[in-house]
């Protein structure tokens, strides 16, 4: 592994998201949907930065690692449980 290198997790993030709608709803209507919603997500990604206010990942990178795609911030109150899939080297720092 060269000086600009470092080890790369893909990993898997179970996180809660925000739930709204969009149209005018009746209250009972409202706060029966509400509980019924599951806000509960999973992403699948390189991570890039685990930060303490984030982690960051990337959905998709170029084969050099000079560009990423599809990139996701995620609050780090979000998160309920980050599990590890794949390690490996390549990502520059």
């Amino acid at each position: 592994m060269s000086g600009d290198e470092r080890p790369v997790e893909i990993v898997e993030v179970e996180w809660l998201d925000s739930v709204g709608d969009h149209a005018w709803t009746d209250l009972a209507d409202a706060r029966r949907e509400a509980a019924d919603e599951s806000m509960r997500q999973r992403s699948v990604g390189w991570l890039l930065a685990d930060e303490p206010g984030y982690l960051l990942l990337a959905l998709s990178r170029s084969e050099s690692w000079s560009q990423v795609d599809l990139t996701l911030q995620i609050p780090r109150g979000c998160v309920e449980r980050v599990r590890v899939l794949r390690r490996g080297v390549g990502a520059p720092q």
